[in-house]
């Protein structure tokens, strides 16, 4: 994760396009730092390439040896998270490529989310009987009816920037 914070406002960039832009730990701690930085009045979280953020980063998952190092990961991804959905900075996410899984998560925590008209979100994560690990569900009931929702979460379907828009996710 790139950062720069220039008069006040704090540019955050997912920056592993050979990855998808996933999220782990490494990118939750890389976060956590840079909300420390004193004197921020913005934050904008953006990503570079074709995927804004192809979720959690299930090869981190992979090289684990038990269940519970997995619980621990994600405890400590979802607190990083808590705590930035709570500064009372406001956030905005800048989406310009596509979005699932763990992103969708990442990015329920800003106050506002911008999408390209191009951009597709998903909860592919669902297809492969995963479930929400970082506290995203509590944040996406804010702003997605439960219809909607539960809709959403049990098709797993993938979603135009124009119907996330119309659920209520994207502003």
């Amino acid at each position: 994760m790139k950062a720069e914070l220039h008069d006040g406002i704090l540019n955050l960039v997912l920056d592993s396009p050979r990855s998808g832009n996933a999220f782990g730990l490494e990118q939750a701690r890389a976060l956590e730092k840079h909300l420390s930085s004193k004197n921020i009045r913005l934050i904008i979280l953006s990503a570079r390439g074709r995927v804004f953020c192809s979720g959690g980063n299930l090869r981190e998952y992979a090289r684990l040896k038990t269940k519970a190092q997995g619980v621990e990961i994600n405890r400590n991804i979802r607190r990083i998270l808590d705590k930035f959905a709570r500064l009372a900075t406001p956030k905005i996410a800048a989406v310009g490529g596509d979005c699932f899984g763990g992103g969708i998560e990442l990015i329920s925590c800003c106050d506002f989310i911008l999408a390209e008209p191009h951009v597709f979100f998903g909860m592919w994560q669902r297809r492969l009987g995963l479930s929400f690990g970082w506290g995203g569900y509590g944040r996406l009931q804010k702003r997605v009816s439960p219809s909607d929702l539960h809709n959403w979460l049990f098709t797993g379907a993938v979603k135009s920037a124009f119907a996330a828009r119309s659920m209520g996710l994207v502003d």
